[in-house]
């Protein structure tokens, strides 16, 4: 718990957060560097506006960690009218309880994608768009068989999105095709406000790739 990113940011003037995905108990939150745990909501709205009040509080720069569950064990029902119409992953056969799963991973992706947009809607309503890197990551594969607890593509391959104020200037909506890892996060976000990389770090910083 003490190699957590969120040491790093706590010394370099950073305020730590937690929304969604808490632990067990509270008295963990410190050993990780976490100054604040905001209770999380079912609600995506609501989600989205806790999130939002916490990063407009002012005092100094903060990072805060949203957690969501939805595309782990939580998926929504799924729409019986879509199940029919979609199709499953190549590695699953096509049959109508397979399809009433891809369909709630669908229905999971737009919930997601939902308080994703929600929360930016937000900080672009505080003035904070231009001014907050918002990274979007998931740690594993879909929770379907064959994908999650699996050492295959679709088990490790996860999504990595960065949108904000970019010392690159890359151009927006740009792919960049190369082999990433979530353990790059943390030197990247150390290259970005400066503070010192930790010499344990496993990870590369991705600024180089922006360039």
């Amino acid at each position: 718990p003490e190699r957590h990113l969120n040491h790093v940011l706590r010394a370099a003037g950073y305020r730590t957060g937690l929304i969604g995905i808490h632990g067990a108990d509270s008295t963990s939150y410190d050993a990780v560097g976490l100054d604040d745990a905001i209770p999380p909501s079912e609600e995506s709205a609501e989600m989205a506006r806790r999130a939002v009040g916490y990063i407009a509080d002012g005092g100094k720069p903060c990072c805060l960690t949203m957690g969501v569950l939805t595309m782990d064990d939580r998926l929504p029902p799924a729409d019986p009218a879509e199940a029919r119409h979609v199709q499953p992953p190549p590695h699953r056969p096509d049959a109508p309880e397979i399809r009433a799963d891809t369909a709630a991973l669908y229905a999971g992706v737009r919930v997601v994608d939902h308080l994703v947009g929600l929360t930016l809607d937000g900080l672009a309503a505080q003035g904070l768009l231009e001014r907050t890197l918002v990274v979007v990551l998931s740690d594993h594969g879909p929770a379907l068989p064959g994908m999650k607890c699996n050492l295959t593509d679709a088990g490790t391959g996860v999504m990595l999105l960065l949108r904000g104020p970019d010392p690159q200037q890359t151009p927006p909506g740009a792919v960049i095709d190369a082999p990433v890892t979530n353990l790059d996060v943390f030197p990247t976000l150390c290259d970005i406000v400066g503070a010192t990389p930790p010499p344990w770090l496993q990870g590369k910083s991705l600024l180089p790739l922006l360039r």
